[in-house]
């Protein structure tokens, strides 16, 4: 394999992405985030390495929670690839148009405030993502740009 910085990512092409583009200027997050929908339960189907991508993901995860006495993550894959996809729209919405403030599940959890401490303390945090749109949407955050962040990814999965 090579190194990383020497693979080319393959993704929805420039011109795919700009007809998403316009259906949202045109029809709204809404029509947009059915559509991504459409498109991923479609790729879900019939795209294998997406569904091994899901799988792996699950399994990394699942080691964590059994190691931590966590209780275990269950998803579908074509449910993780849909999230993907929502993650994808609302990244287009927070970071290109800032129409949409980005809504955080893990407003009230203890391990947020305990995040946001680190941050404010100059320390640090390890984030296990799926994908890297998830931790992308950062930058959308109120002072969310401000902080320095470094990425790694497992090319292997990343077709």
């Amino acid at each position: 394999m090579s190194n990383w910085y020497q693979m080319r990512e393959r993704g929805a092409g420039k011109y795919r992405m700009e007809i998403l583009w316009v259906v949202y200027r045109v029809f709204g997050l809404g029509v947009l985030k059915f559509v991504a929908r459409i498109i991923a339960a479609t790729v879900a189907i019939f795209a294998s390495a997406p569904r091994a991508a899901s799988r792996r993901y699950r399994t990394v995860l699942n080691e964590y929670e059994r190691k931590h006495n966590l209780k275990l993550s269950r998803f579908p894959s074509i449910g993780h690839i849909c999230t993907f996809a929502a993650s994808v729209v609302d990244k287009m919405s927070a970071i290109c148009d800032k129409k949409t403030p980005l809504k955080f599940a893990v407003a009230d959890s203890p391990d947020w405030h305990k995040l946001q401490e680190l941050l404010a303390t100059k320390q640090g945090a390890f984030f296990i993502c799926s994908h890297m749109g998830n931790i992308e949407t950062w930058g959308a955050m109120p002072g969310g740009a401000d902080v320095h962040m470094h990425a790694f990814m497992d090319m292997e999965v990343n077709h």
